[in-house]
């Protein structure tokens, strides 16, 4: 071992003694109680960062329609940019839908 690794090691215990003595204490990350709370919390996290993402493609996909200059790559490219921003953003809130609406009628 280096002298240079020694010399933190030692100033690591010094200077830190209660490192020795620690209790490490682990919790679970995950604070759902049943699968079905647990899934549902991931689904609302995805709905959640969909939302935040969904302005962001639109604004770039409108930024490409305005600043395409005439340039139909530039254009067909904020046109699918938006399109798809959309359509995804469709299906995850269907989505949503469809698992409500089936929880309402299987009475979870």
């Amino acid at each position: 071992m280096s002298k240079f690794k020694k010399t933190i090691w030692l100033l690591c215990f010094w200077l830190f003694p209660g490192l020795l003595n620690a209790q490490v204490v682990i919790t679970s990350p995950i604070r759902s109680t049943s699968f079905q709370e647990m899934i549902t919390r991931i689904g609302n996290w995805i709905f959640t960062i969909a939302i935040g993402v969904l302005p962001i493609m639109i604004l770039i996909g409108a930024y490409m329609l305005v600043t395409g200059g005439g340039d139909p790559k530039k254009t067909a490219l904020g046109r699918k940019i938006l399109l798809y921003a959309i359509v995804g953003f469709i299906i995850i809130a269907a989505t949503r839908g469809i698992l409500a609406l089936l929880r309402v009628i299987l009475g979870i």
